[in-house]
């Protein structure tokens, strides 16, 4: 599994939005822990270390959100690079990353592996759509993450 956070300021509507991506974050990494899956944790700045479910929970309350030149497209470019043998990649994101922006990052990404989507909404209701090949699932609240990814693994 890999996890891409955006930290980029321009991808959330308010700090709330990121506040619950980076949790988003936070839980995929330590179920994939706790099940004994590699995890690669990477944000714009670089990578976290996703060996061990502290050090990921305190690389996590260290990232910020700012502002970058750098998008999406250039954290699925590393992603190619550095999580190559990853079957599933999550982009974990907020509301005003647009579909083209996604489509374009999703088309950096190795060929064959699953890739989906987690759009950070809060008090939304949970949803889900497909955008290309990549399906996407909006998320208002982090106790819905379970039943999200069961809507996921179903469709």
């Amino acid at each position: 599994l890999a996890v891409l956070l955006s930290t980029r300021a321009e991808d959330y509507a308010d700090e709330e939005e990121f506040e619950l991506a980076v949790s988003v974050c936070g839980s995929l990494g330590l179920q994939a822990i706790k099940e004994d899956r590699g995890v690669t944790v990477l944000v714009h700045s670089g990578s976290l270390r996703g060996d061990h479910h502290t050090r990921l929970l305190d690389d996590l309350s260290r990232v910020e959100m700012g502002s970058s030149r750098a998008g999406l497209v250039d954290l699925a470019r590393s992603a190619g690079r550095s999580a190559s043998d990853a079957s599933v990649i999550a982009f974990v994101l907020g509301s005003r990353v647009t579909p083209t922006e996604l489509r374009a990052a999703s088309a950096r990404l190795p060929v064959g592996v699953t890739v989906m989507a987690i759009q950070c909404v809060p008090k939304s209701n949970l949803s889900r759509h497909s955008i290309g090949e990549v399906g996407v699932l909006t998320l208002g609240r982090l106790g819905d993450l379970p039943l999200a990814l069961k809507k996921m693994s179903e469709a």
